[in-house]
């Protein structure tokens, strides 16, 4: 874990990538340089990394096959070089790096490539998991709101038959993985799974009086409070730059039978001291 402070402008944009896979012949390069650029481009856009930046699986490990390995980056070495290089540019706009399961089986053997390419880049190694304190880029240096990341671990599905439940079913799974992890957190991200899903805040109508009369009021967020009630926190899983199929081998995600999922990575829009929206980008 993690505790980091960062400053950002009160409008701002962040962007959280995860599940990059280099060094797969399924890793959608085109799609994540293209979603750096786009960070490059961009006025007050920010990125934090979630973790998987490689793929980096042993020749021994039962996923491991050399017909879905890309040949230019068989070695681990290799494939953080490579992701290096991509982000290298963006490096001013990085919050922070999480590592993954992928990287932790690594580090066993090699040490932490996070942790090294973090050093490299001069940003923020975050570890598995981390708090982000989002602070106003001014004299006033103000806390704007917190938020809650990690790589993320097991699965998010729902076996119910129709569509609608299945959904809502899948939302509950990840907003009960997150929602106890850090309390005072107004957004919580998770990868690993692959999924692109975002779950906004609800708002609830209570009733409140002022002893002469009775009122409907609806409860309202602020990012600031020592606890942020679960209901009134967004959840997000930040999907992956994986292809689920490839023509003319087998991908591990075929061999485990896994559901088609979208791909991409989610964004964030903050101003005066909230966020605005969390946004699915479907690649």
């Amino acid at each position: 874990m993690q505790l980091i402070s960062y400053n950002v402008p009160d409008k701002h944009k962040i962007y959280f990538f995860g599940d990059i896979h280099r060094g797969t012949l399924a890793h959608n390069k085109k799609a994540f340089d293209e979603a750096v650029d786009t960070v490059k481009k961009q006025e007050n856009a920010y990125m934090v990394g979630i973790g998987d930046w490689v793929e980096g699986r042993p020749s021994n490990h039962k996923f491991f096959d050399l017909d879905v390995a890309d040949p230019q980056l068989l070695l681990p070495e290799n494939q953080y070089e490579n992701v290096y290089e991509t982000i290298k540019p963006i490096k001013g706009k990085i919050i922070a790096a999480h590592e993954g399961n992928h990287d932790f089986g690594l580090s066993r053997i090699y040490g932490s490539k996070v942790r090294t390419m973090c050093k490299k880049l001069e940003i923020n190694y975050a570890t598995f998991a981390s708090v982000i304190t989002l602070r106003e880029k001014n004299k006033s240096n103000k806390i704007l709101y917190k938020i809650y990341c990690c790589h993320g671990a097991g699965t998010i599905k729902s076996s119910a038959g129709d569509i609608i439940r299945r959904e809502a079913n899948m939302d509950e799974s990840l907003k009960r993985k997150l929602k106890n992890k850090a309390a005072d957190c107004l957004a919580m991200f998770m990868g690993h799974t692959h999924g692109l899903r975002v779950v906004s805040p609800k708002s609830r109508l209570y009733i409140v009086s002022d002893e002469k009369k009775l009122q409907s009021v609806y409860s309202k967020r602020h990012g600031v409070s020592k606890i942020i009630p679960e209901d009134d926190r967004w959840y997000c899983n930040t999907g992956s730059f994986m292809k689920t199929n490839l023509i003319g081998v087998s991908t591990y995600s075929e061999q485990a039978m896994y559901d088609p999922l979208e791909t991409g990575y989610v964004v964030l829009n903050g101003s005066n001291g909230d966020i605005d929206s969390i946004e699915k980008v479907v690649i």
